[in-house]
């Protein structure tokens, strides 16, 4: 069973070829797979001092035994080549998750990574959509060209009650005039895209308060049909995605469903398998709060964050792969 991952975050250093580190990394990564492909998930370290390695891999746990193992596996194979041999590796399937690091990261949170998930949705309002777009970059184009800026610029615009466009961190070493022309093509390679815009949302943690960047996801994914407030649909994924933040933090994981028919709506959450019960608890409320209106409340929405995972759709989606989550264009 071939598998593309969702996404990947490579950081530090390279090892070189050879190495007493590139070797330990082969050998948890292939401990991972052994071992969390028998109870879903596992921690592993091989080696001491400076050569340590560290690892975590989880499948998600409505995940059959054969699907978690041929995930694994695939995590085990690709992120030896993804990042070429790099300090540290995280890497993201629909079924499961791995990562390896050269210091112990185990029931720890980390806010230092994201992953970009481009949707396919259509918007409901393009025009707005692209007017809001058109501004917080016209904001931070003025910011990253001027003077003492360092190439930095970081604006916000509202495009609904619930959705915000950000943008921060365009990091370049480019003279001023070089810097307006590369943001300007971004910025106008955005407007191209008329009738099926990806909703893209730069979250810049310097930008809000301490509380909230900790409740800030890795990624968020959105597409189908937009549901209607005050509809039933509307009604059924805020008691699903409650339902899920009650239920996932008392086991780590949990299912679930409200309604029938055409307004049926099918959730999941999990928590990493390291993680104590109050924080899960925690990431699960925020996640419940976000992943609705990140989107606006889509007929499909996921959500990521270091410690948890949630997903409703208008689809039984459980113990299923879906093919069509896929990172967005570099």
């Amino acid at each position: 069973m071939a598998m593309d991952p969702v996404g990947s975050v490579c950081s530090g250093g390279i090892y070189p070829k050879g190495s007493r580190a590139l070797a330990n990394i082969n050998s948890t990564v292939h401990e991972l797979a052994a071992k969390a492909s028998a109870s879903g998930f596992a921690t592993s370290s091989v080696g001491r001092g400076s050569t340590a390695i560290y690892g975590l891999a989880q499948c998600r746990g409505d995940v059959s035994p054969s699907r978690c193992k041929a995930c694994l596996a695939a995590a085990a194979a690709q992120i030896l080549e993804i990042c070429n041999d790099a300090y540290e590796l995280k890497i993201w399937f629909d079924y499961c998750f791995m990562r390896y690091k050269n210091a112990n990261f185990s029931g720890q949170i980390d806010m230092g990574d994201s992953v970009n998930l481009a949707s396919a949705q259509t918007m409901d309002n393009p025009k707005t959509f692209q007017r809001a777009v058109g501004k917080v970059m016209g904001k931070a184009t003025a910011q990253a060209v001027a003077a003492g800026s360092g190439g930095l610029g970081r604006a916000k615009q509202q495009y609904t009650p619930f959705v915000s466009v950000y943008v921060a961190h365009y990091r370049v070493i480019l003279h001023s005039s070089s810097t307006e022309s590369k943001l300007s093509d971004w910025h106008h390679g955005i407007h191209q895209q008329k009738s099926a815009v990806t909703l893209l949302v730069l979250v810049s943690l310097a930008l809000l308060p301490l509380g909230m960047a900790m409740m800030d996801p890795i990624g968020v994914y959105c597409t189908g049909a937009v549901y209607a407030k005050g509809s039933k649909g509307f009604a059924n994924i805020n008691s699903v995605v409650s339902d899920l933040a009650a239920r996932g933090s008392v086991t780590g994981f949990a299912t679930s469903s409200v309604g029938k028919g055409n307004n049926v709506i099918y959730g999941l959450a999990q928590c990493r398998g390291d993680v104590p019960d109050s924080d899960c608890a925690a990431r699960l409320a925020g996640a419940a709060s976000q992943i609705a209106t990140s989107c606006n409340y889509p007929s499909d929405a996921r959500i990521w964050y270091d410690y948890c995972f949630m997903r409703y759709k208008n689809e039984d989606f459980i113990g299923q792969m879906d093919a069509d989550t896929a990172p967005a264009p570099a």
